[in-house]
């Protein structure tokens, strides 16, 4: 039981990379073009910042998760209303998934970025 949750959850982590934006910025509303989520430096080495344009929630949950799925606990300095940093400088090089999402607005994305 416990090697089948452990596929299922591997299987899952490579579904969510799959679809996890690469790139400098994404956009995660199709009907809104000037909606974007900016990770920059990417790759970062000490702080990812996140910057939030077009966007509008209320009450972001943030959580980082490495590239199986576990949650890494990270600080978060919001610079303003629209960005954020992260502080990757104590994790392991690789891979990593930002999700974020709003339950107020029905906003959802998840996006992949590298630490080096």
């Amino acid at each position: 039981m416990k090697s089948l949750n452990l596929i299922l959850l591997i299987v899952f982590s490579f579904a969510i990379a799959a679809k996890a934006q690469s790139g400098f910025e994404s956009t995660f509303n199709q009907q809104d073009p000037q909606a974007k989520i900016q990770l920059f430096p990417n790759p970062a080495a000490e702080f990812l910042h996140v910057k939030l344009e077009g966007v509008k929630v209320s009450n972001l949950q943030i959580a980082v998760r490495n590239i199986i799925g576990n949650e890494i606990q990270t600080e978060i300095d919001f610079v303003g209303d629209d960005e954020f940093r992260l502080k990757v400088k104590d994790y392991n090089t690789g891979y990593y998934l930002l999700a974020l999402y709003d339950e107020t607005s029905n906003f959802k994305g998840t996006y992949k970025f590298l630490k080096r």
